[in-house]
């Protein structure tokens, strides 16, 4: 077992009431988050991973290209990663997926009404780490599978929306 905190730099993210109004208009906010989620898969090889902490849920991403320029608030955190221990799509998916990490974060933040980790807590999470090569397959599949979960559900969609419309033309007449 390893802890975090020798495998990555955590940095929070800025308190949003000390930001100017322009740099509020270019805040990272959900719709960004939920894009590098399911963009993974393309997302250029970088140690950065936005963390993203809020009351409902808690996700680990790669930052986008489009992205990394915004600026992040208290609801989130950067996890530099030291890419020869570990590889950051493997975290991503141990932080978003793994049972053992669900459990170690639910035990730190037991008796909390939200289920935020702060990141002095979130140094203290331990990770089973297999060889990096193994991590590199393991995070790649885990990556490739959002996007394609993204595609299905994006062309489910488009076929709904298609059809509704379709249907609203046949309901005029």
């Amino acid at each position: 077992m390893v802890l975090l905190s020798e495998l990555v730099k955590i940095k929070s993210g800025v308190n949003g009431y000390r930001l100017s109004d322009e740099e509020k208009e270019n805040l990272y906010e959900i719709p960004d988050l939920d894009y590098d989620y399911n963009h993974m898969n393309s997302a250029e090889d970088t140690s950065e991973i936005t963390y993203y902490q809020g009351i409902m849920r808690m996700q680990a991403v790669i930052i986008s290209e489009k992205n990394r320029d915004k600026i992040l608030n208290q609801s989130y955190g950067v996890l530099t990663a030291d890419t020869t221990k570990i590889d950051p799509k493997y975290l991503c998916f141990v932080l978003n997926e793994s049972q053992s990490i669900q459990r170690q974060i639910s035990r730190f933040t037991q008796g909390s009404m939200a289920k935020r980790l702060a990141p002095n807590l979130l140094k203290d999470l331990q990770l089973t780490l297999p060889p990096l090569e193994k991590q590199k397959k393991i995070g790649q599949a885990y990556a490739v599978a959002i996007y394609n979960n993204f595609l299905q559900r994006d062309q489910s969609n488009k076929l709904t929306k298609g059809v509704i419309s379709a249907l609203r033309r046949i309901d005029q007449n």
